[in-house]
């Protein structure tokens, strides 16, 4: 704790609750350049370092008194050309990662997964073959997720990426699940609401 966080703790301790730590970054966090998103059971944290370097790690606050086996913990390093657009952890622990780089003046996407749950003796990022991609967004059910293109939507299953429909839409700017089986398009031209 620094100082300064020390003495806003003891002015402000009987008006919020402060927590519990529960894990600490081996590196100064920097809020300009640093972020990180907690898994939906809160033991888990994807610590993204200055938008190319990503690092997972398990929130536990008894781990020194672990006896279990050594365990390697995935990390992702990207080009110097590429930053974090969006991330989607889902509650069965399968974390998909759509980055972006800048390309010959232009744009080019990569989307890369991990399974915490099937991969959990070795736990590594793989990369898709998808690169053309706008943005993804995931069902509320989690079962189905959206990738905006420039020509459209394509919808996948999000356990097995096996792909289910694609709709044409020409240059989309955004797309969202009105619910677990429509979805509202907006782009260029015109917005529509499909069913999947």
């Amino acid at each position: 704790i620094n100082s300064a966080e020390f003495f806003t703790q003891s002015i402000y301790s009987g008006l919020f609750g402060i927590g519990t730590m529960i894990g600490k970054v081996p590196f100064d966090f920097d809020n300009n350049f640093d972020s990180f998103d907690i898994s939906p059971d809160g033991q888990k944290i994807l610590l993204n370092r200055g938008g190319r370097n990503l690092f997972l790690y398990y929130l536990k606050t008894d781990d020194y008194r672990s006896t279990g086996d050594i365990k390697s913990l995935p990390y992702l390093f990207l080009p110097r050309n590429t930053s974090i657009k969006r991330v989607i952890w889902s509650a069965n622990d399968l974390i998909t990662i759509l980055a972006t780089s800048a390309l010959n003046g232009g744009f080019e996407s990569s989307i890369f997964r991990i399974d915490l749950v099937s991969q959990s003796n070795s736990l590594t990022f793989t990369q898709m073959e998808e690169v053309t991609v706008k943005d993804i967004v995931l069902t509320e059910d989690e079962k189905n997720i959206a990738l905006m293109r420039n020509d459209g939507i394509e919808i996948k299953d999000y356990k097995t990426w096996n792909y289910i429909s694609k709709f044409e839409h020409p240059d989309p700017f955004s797309i969202i699940w009105k619910n677990n089986e429509e979805i509202l398009i907006s782009g260029k031209f015109f917005t529509e609401l499909l069913d999947t």
